[in-house]
């Protein structure tokens, strides 16, 4: 797919990679900050140490993340009325239908958009609901 700027064209997917660029630039500019000012160096060197001592927390909720959106897709795909074979395209369709919206909705529900109307065509994704909240309040607590 090809975008024209100033009446070149160019890929897609050198924006993609641009944007990439600019969020490394951003940190590379941060660091640089880092040596000027002392401070802000110890802000710096602290979240660099809060990134190190979180990732098997990221571990262990990236875990729960699949485990419960493979679950509430299984569950949800089977039903009829909330994922149709041929989904109106002007019908908002549940996201557990499809399995990537289903890992980012578990995402966005165990930070906090309790968006439960998803789940009440069945008892089982009811209890499943429940569960995952909990998981993830125990996983944010201990970050505290």
């Amino acid at each position: 797919l090809l975008v024209r700027y100033n009446d070149h064209p160019i890929s897609v997917g050198w924006f993609r990679f641009f944007s990439l660029l600019v969020g490394i630039l951003w940190l590379k500019f941060l660091s640089f900050l880092k040596v000027i000012n002392p401070t802000l160096a110890t802000f710096v060197l602290a979240m660099i140490q809060i990134v190190k001592d979180v990732k098997y927390l990221a571990l262990i909720l990236v875990m729960v993340i699949l485990a419960f959106g493979d679950m509430f897709h299984i569950l949800i795909r089977i039903d009829e009325t909330a994922c149709p074979v041929n989904p109106d395209p002007n019908n908002d369709e549940n996201p557990f239908c499809k399995t990537g919206l289903s890992y980012l909705d578990v995402y966005a529900q165990i930070l906090g958009n309790f968006d439960y109307g998803s789940f009440l065509g069945h008892p089982t994704t009811i209890i499943l609901f429940i569960v995952m909240t909990l998981f993830g309040t125990i996983i944010y607590l201990n970050i505290l």
